[in-house]
């Protein structure tokens, strides 16, 4: 089994270490785009500095954690070669980008996914139990809030000069925290409008938004999310408002709650991570569990998962973002 890591930053080094830990017996490989002293580090894995010998190792599985603007370069030769292809969200930095890793995906044999990791966090399964099961009753209005200040996401690093802070390198609000606007469709179904308003208000070093506030319309619900890079405290939340009871849920300390006009119920959700790789370790145990035919699941629930993002979910969600900054431009709602 071979295994190629494209890129080798924060978290290119975080999936090789996970898949390492799952898949021990795997050959691995890195395609970065120049040399670097630290290669020398990883004595027992391959490395390539041009596409053409990357694909020449003819890879089984390819995971791509290179900037966004570069996922469609780096996963569509892979995916018509057959490999087993798991891309970063988000899928791409612009929405036109994407229909061509779509068709590949659809003509191939090969299993692709993009890592809407959050999907994978089992206080999300609960909440979604709950939402499908009408235990709420009909959902009027549903708030989501992300944010945390962008220096700290990772003390180690320069914050100026990483993804997040950049345009060029697909930043910005909207792309590095999509995770949020991928569960809300996922979890509340596809608004039939948009309106949204992003912009830069810190004194933070990056040209790109550092704050947008969405707002996704239904027939008869609506879904606020509002995601930053200010909040110097991290804070991850969703609160929902139901016909019969509210839920309120603290993604961080995987905490629900369930309120009606005279009682509040602390859920039990019988899964709480460890320590928060696990989710990553989830996410890989499950696309190795579709990608690998001897694989064999270290966690109970990964061979009935159902909620993975594919590459064409991960399209409808750039198509949201693509229509969220159109709507700030013009300062309108935008129907879908």
């Amino acid at each position: 089994m071979k295994i190629l890591i494209i890129s080798l930053g924060s978290i290119g080094k975080r999936h090789y270490q996970n898949a390492l830990s799952l898949v021990p017996q795997a050959d691995f490989g890195f395609l970065r785009h120049r040399r670097k002293e630290e290669d020398k580090s990883y004595s027992n894995c391959k490395f390539f500095y041009s596409l053409e010998d990357a694909l020449n190792y003819k890879p089984d599985i390819v995971i791509v954690s290179s900037p966004s603007t570069l996922h469609k370069y780096h996963s569509l030769p892979f995916i018509k070669a057959g490999s087993h292809v798991f891309i970063e969200k988000p899928i791409e930095a612009l929405f036109n980008q994407t229909e061509d890793l779509i068709h590949a995906e659809k003509i191939t044999k090969s299993f692709c996914m993009v890592g809407y990791v959050l999907r994978f966090q089992p206080i999300f399964n609960k909440i979604k139990d709950i939402i499908d099961s009408d235990y709420l009753g009909q959902i009027y209005l549903a708030s989501i809030y992300t944010g945390q200040y962008l220096p700290d996401w990772r003390p180690n690093d320069d914050y100026k000069i990483g993804v997040s802070a950049n345009k060029e390198l697909g930043g910005g609000v909207l792309l590095e925290l999509s995770h949020e606007i991928d569960y809300a469709q996922w979890l509340f179904g596809k608004p039939t409008s948009i309106y949204s308003s992003n912009s830069k208000f810190s004194n933070l070093e990056i040209n790109v938004e550092d704050n947008a506030n969405l707002l996704l319309e239904y027939p008869d619900r609506r879904v606020n999310i509002q995601i930053d890079f200010l909040s110097k405290t991290p804070n991850m939340t969703l609160k929902i408002i139901g016909s019969e009871k509210n839920l309120e849920a603290d993604l961080i300390k995987e905490e629900i709650k369930i309120q009606t006009k005279t009682n509040n119920e602390l859920i039990d959700q019988e899964i709480k991570m460890q320590n928060f790789n696990e989710i990553y370790l989830r996410q890989f145990d499950f696309f190795f569990w579709k990608s690998i035919p001897y694989y064999e699941p270290k966690y109970k629930e990964t061979k009935n998962f159902l909620n993975h993002s594919s590459i064409e979910n991960a399209y409808y969600v750039m198509k949201l973002i693509d229509r969220a900054k159109k709507s700030n431009i013009r300062g309108e709602k935008i129907y879908l």
